[in-house]
């Protein structure tokens, strides 16, 4: 029987980081789902955000991964560290996985288990409102009427 004092959560979010852009992240959630429960975890060991009201602590990612049954994950390592911890997290669970730029320091990291799992993770562009990006998108929607692009893969080499 529900007294009026639990609070029922919508949705379990898993934070991996403890930089700002972590803390971006968790505002953000916060900001936009109501009744989301944040878990935070540090990419380094015992170093945490400052306390940040309805954000949950845990301490290591293999500790919480094993508690709770998480909706969504969002890593925001250092990027030496990505790969490591989407393979924790897919292997524990087939979550969505939003993640920081680049996805990984090393394309061979990715290698042995990215091709199964490539539909659940997403890389956050921080810049996908450049004018220059706004255009080729408006030029892909007026010359692709068939609407079939799904993908566009970029490589850069350098900045």
């Amino acid at each position: 029987m529900d007294d009026g004092t639990s609070e029922v959560f919508a949705a379990s979010c898993l934070i991996i980081g403890n930089g700002s852009i972590a803390k971006k992240h968790i505002r953000a959630c916060q900001a936009h789902h109501e009744n989301i429960q944040i878990y935070q975890v540090p990419s380094r060991d015992r170093v945490y955000l400052e306390e940040i009201p309805g954000l949950t602590r845990g301490e290591t990612i293999d500790s919480v991964l094993g508690k709770i049954k998480f909706d969504f994950a969002i890593v925001c390592s250092p990027a030496s560290h990505h790969a490591h911890h989407l393979k924790l997290i897919l292997d524990k669970n087939k979550i969505p996985i939003l993640v920081e730029k680049p996805l990984s320091d090393l394309a061979k990291k990715l290698a042995n288990f990215f091709e199964t799992d490539k539909e659940l993770v997403k890389v956050a562009y921080c810049l996908r409102h450049l004018p220059v990006v706004s255009a080729f998108k408006d030029h892909l929607k007026k010359y692709s009427s068939d609407n079939k692009i799904r993908n566009v893969y970029v490589h850069c080499l350098s900045n």
